[in-house]
């Protein structure tokens, strides 16, 4: 994986954090999207997440990439717990999961049959 990549992934991961847990906590974040519209909200940030932390990790620490995308769903859930006019949801938490345990896979397999290969045919060009 072009290293790159793994900047731009983990910048990106970077700011989803600082979207859940800086910006999460500020008024009027727990009422931006309206049930059901908040589950698809989840399932999309912590897929994005999900992969963004694959990509930075490498596809070897795929697992640690899903693992660590449902521990920052549970901590999101827990952090909202203490914030006023924010609730911890059961059906959220599952939700992030539910969203690292498909978008890692199908990420980590399209990387594999994809991206890789080309990337392993390219070879350095001597001076």
């Amino acid at each position: 994986m072009p290293a790159e990549w793994r900047y731009a992934a983990l910048l990106l991961a970077g700011t989803a954090f600082f979207g859940l847990f800086y910006l999460g906590r500020l008024p009027g974040a727990g009422t931006l999207f309206p049930p059901p519209w908040d589950k698809l909200a989840h399932f999309v940030v912590y897929g994005g997440l999900a992969v963004c932390l694959l990509i930075a990790m490498g596809n070897r620490y795929a697992w640690l990439a899903a693992l660590a995308c449902m521990a920052t769903g549970a901590l999101d859930e827990w952090h909202q717990f203490y914030l006023p006019g924010r609730h911890a949801d059961l059906a959220d938490f599952l939700t992030d999961v539910m969203a690292a345990g498909i978008a890692v896979p199908v990420a980590s397999l399209a990387l594999r049959r994809c991206v890789l290969p080309r990337a392993q045919l390219e070879l350095p060009r001597n001076p």
